[in-house]
């Protein structure tokens, strides 16, 4: 006999309710013989040409827009505004209509809520509504508030495109005989939008340097254009750029070049993805103008789509100047002036100009730089956590550290060094936990990736890059028998102990950027404990980059970067594998089970839990004949109670254990709690729906 819990418990309940629908005592299925006589109609090319009449002169409908003019079946949607209203008529004049549904297809908008005063909607999805029985002499009005589709792989077709929406059901009239209804109806949804050019520059460098015992100036202008709106976008088609190369005190430069970082604004590409060669770049000397041009094409990697995603283009302009150009006396200024035009996909034009003052006093910049970054915005504990837990360690935590090393100026590098500085924990008072303590470090490095195009294209085709551990021994050497895994060289293999790295490059033969990623692990072993691993909140990476010049090396700089980490959660479900219960009969064998959801790293491993199931106040009884926990051996049910609390049965599970591991249940949503149950419903409960609720108690 199962007796009421006296364990008092902290519940918290689960976002996810189960809806259990009680009590059918008769189901009757109505069947019916639908004739197939239906009609296609023929549309003019002018959508406004279509009228509201079906094939009997008794049903009439109609879909279309009101934009102040009328009723039309053509929408201009500027994405700007939040939402816009389709409407839609019905009528039956004699007899009824049943079965009736409206589809939706090839729809480049979406449906967020109806209007339907006249409560004759039965069901709806985004793309069918089904209708309840419209009978003589009734008017349906429907009004559906549509949203715009914005992906940021778009299909070029959804920014002008005819949807259709057809109405179907079958006709009864007056004398009993059954007709097809198929009405279509098309409408255009027209894309558009209002856009600023986001056009910025800024000063990047100003050095002096020696070339064939003469002096001479670098200066470059780092550039960035793109959209000033990040939300509600339509897709660039074509960015053009114009530079007006500077005069510095009258004389003209003796070389410009233009570096592309990414053109993530236009069509998505990163620095990886572009080949400088490749860029669209003109000069034209005699107006001493620079031009770049950017497209944004259809293209097999976006599954025939065009970009439409968020970003910048950038580059760096860099112009070099003879010493005669330079001033002795008095400031130099360099006045830097560019131009953008943007052409949109909807036919839009906008334009842009930025100009400023670069005051060339003392030096700055650099011929090299270093950008560090990881390719996750966050590390979820989960897996350090549960080594914590275990007496033998299994999981390891994986992170990328993405770092580009940007080379200005090739023929005054003679190669750089790029050195890991090391990682730590942090904790939300800023204190710091190294991952080397004493001579032991806990991270180590499991691959090493190096971006094929950007190191051909700066390092040559037989360029080198030597790896080093922290004793400065080679650990080995990428270069162009390197294995090569999705357009980048891959060098691994290494071994856990290598926990810091040096990687130097050869003579670079080009200006421009080398993109390399790190994979990491921290390893297994990490004597961090779990009431420390709870107060870190950020994990830092950090490295410097040093520059050669002959036989001599120098400091450049040193760059950090860090990663959000991230708490588990628990999770759990509930499951019944029946839509029904009987009043009439005892419902047996009503399976309930508990998904833990704990086959993931991001979840809680549990440790002594409780479950409490909630029941309907239509159930008068339930027998719980048996209690299993599946897929997991550390987990055990210590007991089953069955109370009543304020007129509803509560059920209340108590297990036993601490879990170490994440459970291998992957189809199953981790470890379940299985219950084969005989529910008994009440006699005079008339058809309901009505919510199981669980919650759970982990500490």
């Amino acid at each position: 006999m199962l007796r009421k819990s006296n364990l008092k418990t902290k519940f918290k309940l689960i976002e996810k309710l189960v809806i259990v629908l009680l009590i059918i005592s008769l189901t009757c299925t109505n069947l019916l013989i639908v004739g197939n006589a239906l009609i296609s109609y023929a549309i003019d090319s002018n959508l406004d040409s279509q009228n509201e009449n079906t094939i009997n002169e008794n049903v009439k409908f109609d879909t279309f827009f009101d934009e102040g003019n009328g009723n039309t079946h053509y929408l201009v949607y500027d994405v700007n505004n939040a939402e816009k209203q389709m409407y839609m008529n019905l009528s039956v004049k004699d007899g009824y209509l049943k079965d009736a549904v409206i589809e939706f297809n090839d729809m480049n908008y979406t449906i967020s809520n109806i209007i339907d005063e006249s409560e004759i909607l039965q069901g709806a999805t985004n793309n069918k509504l089904t209708l309840r029985q419209i009978d003589t002499n009734t008017n349906v009005n429907l009004i559906l508030t549509i949203n715009k589709i914005l992906e940021e792989k778009m299909d070029i077709n959804n920014l002008d495109k005819n949807s259709k929406v057809v109405l179907k059901g079958i006709y009864v009239d007056n004398n009993g005989e059954e007709q097809n209804i198929e009405k279509e109806i098309l409408l255009n949804v027209k894309l558009t939008g209002k856009y600023d050019v986001e056009l910025k520059q800024f000063a990047n460098s100003y050095l002096l340097f020696n070339d064939n015992n003469k002096t001479k100036a670098l200066i470059s202008v780092k550039l960035e254009a793109g959209l000033k709106q990040t939300e509600n976008r339509l897709p660039i088609k074509n960015t053009k750029i114009e530079i007006e190369v500077p005069k510095l005190n009258g004389i003209e430069a003796e070389d410009s070049r233009i570096l592309t970082k990414g053109t993530q604004a236009t069509n998505g590409k990163t620095i990886e993805e572009i080949k400088q060669e490749e860029n669209n770049t003109n000069y034209d000397a005699e107006k001493g103008i620079l031009t770049i041009e950017t497209e944004n094409k259809e293209n097999k990697e976006n599954d025939g789509k065009i970009w439409n995603g968020n970003g910048i283009d950038e580059y760096v302009i860099t112009y070099i100047y003879p010493a005669e150009a330079i001033s002795q006396i008095g400031d130099n200024i360099l006045t830097s002036k560019i131009n953008a035009e943007i052409d949109m996909y909807d036919g839009a034009k906008i334009e842009g100009v930025t100009q400023g003052n670069i005051l060339l006093k003392e030096q700055f910049g650099q011929m090299v730089s270093l950008e560090l970054g990881t390719k996750e915005s966050k590390m979820n504990k989960g897996k350090m956590y549960a080594n914590s837990q275990r007496e033998e360690k299994e999981y390891e935590t994986v992170y990328n550290m993405e770092i580009k090393a940007n080379i200005e100026e090739k023929d005054l590098v003679d190669g750089i060094r790029i050195s890991d500085l090391g990682e730590s924990f942090e904790d939300n008072r800023g204190s710091k936990y190294a991952t080397t303590i004493g001579d032991q470090t806990y991270t180590y490095y499991k691959k090493i990736k190096v971006s094929k195009a950007n190191f051909e294209e700066v390092l040559g085709i037989d360029g080198k890059i030597t790896i080093y551990d922290g004793n400065g021994n080679i650990l080995g050497e990428i270069n162009k028998d390197t294995k090569v895994e999705n357009e980048k060289y891959v060098f691994e293999g290494l071994a856990e102990n290598v926990g810091h790295i040096t990687l130097e490059t050869t003579k670079p033969v080009k200006e421009g950027t080398i993109s390399i990623e790190y994979e990491k692990a921290i390893r297994k072993d990490l004597p961090y404990s779990k009431e420390q691993l709870r107060n870190f909140v950020k994990f830092n990476v950090s490295a410097n980059i040093v520059e050669k010049q002959g036989e001599n090396y120098v400091q450049v700089e040193n760059e950090s970067s860090s990663i959000k980490l991230e708490e588990t959660n628990t999770k759990a479900n509930i499951q019944i594998n029946k839509d029904t219960l009987s009043t009439i009969v005892n419902n047996e064998n009503v399976e309930i089970k508990i998904e833990l959801d704990n086959n993931r790293e991001n979840t809680d491993l549990y440790i002594n839990p409780v479950f409490r199931i909630e029941l309907p106040e239509y159930i008068e009884d339930i027998n719980v004949k048996e209690a299993n926990v599946l897929f997991d051996d550390n987990l055990k049910i210590i007991g089953v109670q069955k109370y009543n609390d304020n007129g509803r049965i509560i059920l209340e599970i108590a297990l036993e254990g601490v879990q170490d591991g994440f459970s291998s249940g992957t189809f199953t949503n981790g470890t379940n709690i299985v219950l084969n149950t005989d529910i008994k419903a009440k006699l005079l409960t008339p058809n309901k729906t009505e919510e199981i609720k669980l919650y759970y108690y982990n500490p």
